[in-house]
């Protein structure tokens, strides 16, 4: 990003943008710009470097559109990368339960872990990058335009 750059953070609660606005303000970043919105309703700029999103696409069910709408924001060469959970395939179901027990105060569910977000960045991007850790519970997807 660098000096010149800008940063945009976008959550729905502004307890998440509270504790973002700490971390940037603790590290003098001055070119933070954090923004309260549901992202199913959020505009993405245009020609946009980067875009993350950690843990949360899953919550929500426009998934795709989402994806979509953000693939087309980003310039040539821009990235999307997701971070998040999914069912482990290779796990006995009882032990997919312990996770889910675990993350439930946060709202995951089974079916959220079923949702399958890196389909859709193929579908809308060219994928760069995908693994899996902790044998398949998170993973990293990354789509270039």
């Amino acid at each position: 990003m660098g000096l010149e750059g800008r940063l945009i953070g976008v959550d729905l609660t502004e307890e998440m943008l509270a504790g973002a606005r700490g971390r940037a303000d603790a590290a003098g970043w001055n070119n933070v710009e954090l923004v309260q919105s549901d992202a199913t309703k959020y505009e993405f700029p245009e020609n946009v470097a980067a875009i993350m999103c950690t843990f949360a696409i899953i919550h929500m069910p426009e998934v795709d559109a989402i994806i979509r709408r953000a693939a087309a924001s980003l310039r040539p060469g821009g990235r999307l990368v997701i971070l998040g959970m999914k069912e482990p395939t290779a796990w006995p179901r009882w032990m997919v339960r312990v996770p889910l027990w675990l993350t439930r105060p946060y709202g995951v569910s089974a079916e959220y872990l079923r949702r399958r977000p890196w389909e859709s960045v193929a579908s809308h991007l060219r994928v760069v990058g995908f693994r899996e850790f902790y044998w398949g519970l998170i993973y990293l997807s990354v789509g270039e335009a």
